[in-house]
């Protein structure tokens, strides 16, 4: 069996990092311009800790309340419209075409997760979503062996697809193959990667990638 587990934001849909998106926009609307400067030179490159608990900190009370309701419904808007990246749903109907099983693990809620499978019509490419509600979440390698167990085979069987560090960490606590992929421009440096062969940055790159694995 070839199993091939893809990361959600990032990897599938163009979603990696529009909290960061929504809270510079936030802070441009309410006239925060030194956190919104401090943003696009530095948190924005890192993408680093929970953007929205990293600025509430440095409001006073009085208008921490305006801001992550203003925030919140921001980046529910952008969620909401995060796109497949172009070439993916082809990809994977080529995959599932040459019988390949596939699979999501990702750190949003079992909620977010379905609904965004859900709007972007793509649930009949997959066999098994894992959500942070179903196992513990990445870079714990718990989720790859719940789809190992579903599907009797050996964790190093499956082949990891991700865009962060927390992916290939996870795949190598079990010996899983690890492919990193670069689709998403929008506000991550290239991650460091220590897994060879090369990142990724095309889907149809990564299709042939998968089957040179497989041959």
């Amino acid at each position: 069996m070839r199993i091939a587990v893809f990361d959600w934001d990032g990897t599938l849909c163009d979603s990696d990092f529009l909290d960061h998106v929504a809270a510079h926009e936030t802070c441009i609307e309410l006239g925060l311009e030194d956190l919104a400067r401090d943003m696009r030179t530095a948190w924005f490159r890192t993408g680093s800790g929970n953007i929205a608990w990293r600025i509430l900190r440095q409001l006073p009370r009085e208008r921490q309340d305006r801001w992550l309701r203003t925030f919140t419904a921001r980046f529910s808007v952008l969620d909401a419209a995060a796109p497949l990246f172009q070439g993916a749903c082809e990809a994977l109907d080529t995959l599932t075409r040459a019988e390949w099983t596939l699979a999501i693990v990702s750190l949003r809620s079992r909620v977010s997760l379905q609904e965004s499978v859900r709007r972007l019509g793509i649930g009949d490419f997959f066999s098994a979503v894992v959500s942070a509600d179903d196992a513990v979440p990445k870079p714990a390698a718990q989720s790859l062996r719940v789809i190992a167990e579903r599907y009797e085979c050996a964790p190093s069987e499956i082949v990891v697809i991700g865009n962060a560090l927390e992916d290939e960490a996870m795949a190598a606590v079990t010996r899983s193959r690890f492919i990193p992929v670069q689709f998403c421009t929008r506000v991550r440096d290239r991650a460091l990667f220590v897994s060879g062969g090369g990142v990724v940055t095309q889907w149809h790159a990564l299709v042939g990638r998968l089957f040179s694995i497989s041959e």
